[in-house]
């Protein structure tokens, strides 16, 4: 399996120019995608105005309710990404960016509780079932906080990475800690629902009345998300590393295990 992973690795390595486009296109359709959503309607733009409109009225109160919203959500295997740009795109950025960072902090404490408790059980028997999850799992034990802060930063589910982490044995302030990892992908995300709302409005009007502010907004946006996915990218490598080499320790121990009984028979 280690030879597998690495033989698609280099793959990766001898494409760069092919993945650098693939992750620019990705972060383009992205935010297209968000300006169509947006865009799309004036009954959904004044719904979406309406709640705007609602969260600048109650101001910290909006916040929290948007908060708290994201974390029971993504602790219920939601996707984290709908609502960091339904953020961008109802609160603006300072706000938007500090509802997904406290949703997010309080998710992942909720997650660890859970995995601890209810779901104790249940990830064990996961873990026996999925052996790269068992090799990340040894591999945090092992490599600690430097590794989990890794593993944050890899394009993976939140909740699932903390119920698998929790499960794991690991301690909760290491664990909070590399969960600040995830905040600037989670501000770039937010920062996407903002552009898509700006171009929303361009779409609306004329091509002369889309300023040069809109234009670095909806840039700014695509840099930052190619960005964010050459990070993840890297991350994801240097997690399946540690998975293989935690795969094929256990190999060697199983096999030397073998062949002291073996020979002690």
């Amino acid at each position: 399996m280690a030879d597998v992973g690495a033989a698609a690795r280099s793959g990766d390595e001898r494409s760069p120019r092919t993945n650098r486009v693939r992750a620019a296109l990705v972060a383009l359709l992205l935010v297209v995608g968000a300006a169509l959503l947006f865009g799309a309607g004036d009954q959904f733009v004044q719904h979406l105005e309406a709640w705007r409109a609602w969260v600048a009225a109650h101001g910290a109160i909006g916040v929290a309710v948007f908060a708290l919203a994201y974390t029971v959500a993504t602790t219920l295997l939601a996707p984290a990404s709908v609502f960091t740009v339904a953020a961008g795109a109802l609160l603006g950025f300072p706000r938007g960016a500090a509802a997904v960072a406290i949703g997010h902090l309080l998710a992942v404490s909720l997650q660890f509780a859970v995995a601890r408790g209810v779901l104790a059980g249940p990830v064990e028997r996961l873990v026996a079932h999925a052996p790269r999850l068992g090799a990340m799992q040894r591999a945090v034990v092992h490599r600690g906080l430097g590794l989990q802060t890794v593993i944050r930063l890899a394009p993976l589910n939140v909740a699932m990475v903390s119920f698998a982490l929790a499960g794991a044995g690991v301690r909760f302030a290491p664990f909070l800690v590399a969960s600040l990892a995830h905040l600037p992908a989670l501000g770039v995300e937010v920062w996407v629902g903002v552009a898509g709302h700006r171009a929303a409005g361009v779409v609306g009007r004329t091509r002369e009345s889309a300023g040069l502010e809109d234009a670095l907004y909806v840039v700014g946006a695509v840099a930052a998300l190619v960005a964010v996915l050459f990070v993840a990218r890297a991350a994801r490598a240097a997690v399946e590393r540690a998975e293989d080499e935690e795969e094929l320790e256990a190999e060697e121990l199983g096999s030397s295990g073998r062949d002291e009984g073996g020979r002690a028979g």
